[in-house]
Order: C-alpha cells, then structure tokens, then sequence
C-alpha cells in the first residue's frame, strides 16, 4: 500500500451530471456536497474503481431542493483503484472531496 500523507488539505472537485470518473488513480475519498434543484431527485452512488462494478464507498440523494453533505474524515476511504461517480437519476451539482 502506498504512503499517503495526512497533513496536507483535501481537494474539492466539481462533480459533472453524468455518470464520470472523478478521480484517476491512488486516492483517499473524503466526501461529496450534492445539490438537487426543485426539477428532480438527484441520486447517486460512489465507488473505489473506474466504474460501477467496484465497491461503493458512498451515496448520496438530497431531497429536492435541498442538499446533502457526507463527511468521511479524519481519514477518508482508501479507493487505491480512483474515484467513480454513478448518477443513478436526477441532474447532479456539488462537490468531490478527495486527497
């Protein structure tokens, strides 16, 4: 397993609408921020991999018009394989937290 440094600050990605590989790579997954507008539940999966058949590692469905934030730290989840988001439904907006 590769070292992994704890004192340096989490990284905050833009999650796209589409189901995409957020993160390529070693990486420790921290959390994600999503937002749903008024227009439909947004619903997505998480997974330590380069698509949905890895092990998912976290979700996320905000009631509409609102939000939901998940938090993972101190020490995140290991995704030695990258990060994949699955949008499942709904048109998705926030953040990736990942170092």
């Amino acid at each position: 397993m590769p070292q992994r440094s704890y004192t340096q600050p989490v990284l905050a990605k833009t999650l796209s609408a589409s189901s995409h590989q957020a993160v390529t790579g070693d990486a420790v997954f921290f959390g994600v921020d999503v937002n749903d507008d008024d227009s439909g539940s947004v619903h997505i999966h998480i997974y330590n991999g380069t698509d949905n058949t890895g092990v998912m590692v976290g979700s996320a469905k905000p009631p509409n018009g609102g939000h939901e934030k998940s938090w993972f730290g101190p020490n995140g989840i290991i995704c030695s394989d990258g990060i994949y988001i699955e949008v499942v439904s709904g048109t998705l907006s926030g953040a990736l937290f990942y170092r």
